[in-house]
């Protein structure tokens, strides 16, 4: 017996939980560059937005919003600067702004956008 449209979404919804729809028109251009990151790093379309949206924009934001909280505390770029090490140095136990340590990988990355993104709006 054929379904109705009603069970088929039913059944879709249910298998995909609580993830979205997510659809949009962009160039062909930019569709050529998202096959070619997708086939470098062998992952499906929807990791690759996924991994984009996370580690670009949101960085990105990120980055402009932790450096406009902390030049509004700490007035200069030197002491914004100093602040965010030591709250970095509180979530990831050892970090300092040299160290190449695998675990401090992400904090470096945070300590970056931050130090780029004070250069922008400052």
């Amino acid at each position: 017996m054929a379904k109705s449209n009603t069970q088929r979404t039913l059944k879709y919804r249910q298998s995909h939980g609580e993830d979205k729809r997510l659809e949009v028109c962009v160039t062909p251009e930019a569709i050529d560059r998202l096959d070619q990151l997708i086939k470098r790093h062998g992952v499906t379309k929807r990791a690759m937005v996924e991994r984009l949206i996370k580690q670009g924009v949101v960085e990105e934001f990120n980055g402009a919003d932790t450096a406009r909280r902390l030049l509004a505390e700490h007035g200069d770029q030197e002491k914004a600067l100093g602040a965010y090490r030591e709250e970095l140095k509180k979530e990831f136990s050892g970090f300092t702004t040299k160290s190449k340590l695998p675990e401090h990988a992400e904090a470096r990355r945070r300590y970056d956008a931050v130090r780029r993104a004070m250069h922008r709006v400052s």
